[in-house]
């Protein structure tokens, strides 16, 4: 099917601190503007972001496949700036796949998001709380249609280029198992008969003129998988440092040789805590069932409650090692006092028989 109207994102979300004070930022910044929901279709007030991001644009930027993409970044509270590539859609659904492969593998997206990144970072420095670029990114492609020849409806491109679709979103070229594809097309939700949203892991596919909104949603659950793997690895790597404290004895019983890295381990569960739920509750999508049935749909395809769930059981693993490290405290510190009043009563009687 030939594409008449459309365009390809990609978005590139980083973390680079533990929170953004977005209103010092769009002080430093020149051209900002507040990214709120359009809410296209009817919609209660709840459909919103508590606070919302602010977007800056940064120009334009070549890619190494000659295409010419606009870039923009937009920063949100809780430390994490995503930077998206605004790109022309190709000819045809066919050409989906091939063409989000090439971004990636000749475009150099992950390498030029990277260099933005670092050139904007420094501009917005001081408004960042416990700035540190973390080495960690998630991408996503997402594939956005407003029209196409002879004006099909949702059920008519679903099932006559379904293939093609399911390619499209798994950025693979070559053709899939038809079981596989069946699986990906199942993913849709529709809200009217001309709109449809497909989505996997990789990339999602939008056929719909209002699709801002839509865009958004797919933006903030990349950033979302981005905060839960960076929790996951950060409390991944605290049990590690845990797993290497040894238990203390002697003279030590009486200092605690666990105090540095329990702190550690107390203000590292509250901030996880703290950023998970502020990334959850981000965007408000209760009032919204269109645009709350896309995230969830997504959601599913990108694993979000899997990775919630790995949290979930890490934080518990760290507060029963926590109990442990200090129960094992405690017994020693009894056992030395033991052992120091059995040694003040041995001196008391060595006294006693010296005379002293």
């Amino acid at each position: 099917m030939r594409i008449l109207d459309g365009r390809v994102f990609a978005f590139f979300a980083f973390d680079i601190g533990f929170e953004i004070d977005l209103e010092h930022a769009r002080r430093l910044l020149d051209g900002t503007r507040v990214a709120g929901l359009k809410q296209d279709r009817p919609a209660p007030a709840e459909l919103r972001y508590p606070d919302l991001p602010i977007e800056v644009a940064l120009g334009e930027q070549r890619l190494g496949t000659g295409a010419v993409a606009g870039v923009s970044a937009r920063l949100f509270d809780f430390g994490v700036v995503s930077i998206g590539f605004t790109l022309p859609v190709p000819a045809t659904l066919a050409d989906l796949a091939p063409y989000g492969r090439a971004l990636f593998e000749q475009g150099g997206l992950v390498t030029l998001a990277d260099a933005h990144l670092r050139a904007l970072v420094p501009r917005v420095a001081p408004a960042v709380k416990r700035l540190d670029i973390a080495d960690l990114c998630e991408d996503y492609l997402v594939f956005q249609v407003s029209a196409l020849e002879g004006g099909p409806d949702a059920a008519t491109v679903v099932r006559e280029a379904g293939a093609e679709l399911a390619r499209a979103l798994t950025l693979e070229p070559l053709p899939l198992a038809a079981s596989y594809a069946q699986e990906l097309l199942a993913t849709a939700v529709t809200y009217a008969p001309n709109d449809v949203v497909l989505s996997d892991w990789s990339a999602a596919f939008i056929y719909d003129p209002r699709y801002d909104d839509t865009v958004a949603v797919l933006e903030y659950l990349n950033i979302q998988l981005l905060e839960l793997r960076f929790q996951d690895r950060r409390l991944d790597a605290t049990l590690e440092r845990f797993a290497t404290v040894r238990r203390g004895g002697g003279l030590g019983a009486f200092l605690n040789p666990y105090r540095q890295p329990v702190r550690e381990l107390a203000e590292l569960t509250m901030d996880s805590t703290l950023l998970s739920e502020r990334a959850a509750n981000a965007i408000k999508l209760l009032g919204d069932d269109y645009l709350a049935r896309v995230g969830r749909r997504a959601g599913e395809r990108l694993h979000l409650a899997d990775w919630a769930a790995s949290i979930r059981r890490k934080q518990e693993a760290v507060a029963r090692l926590y109990e442990t490290l200090n129960d094992q405290l405690a017994n020693t510190r009894a056992e030395a006092l033991e052992l120091a009043i059995v040694l003040l009563i041995i001196f008391e009687i060595g006294l006693y028989f010296s005379g002293r």
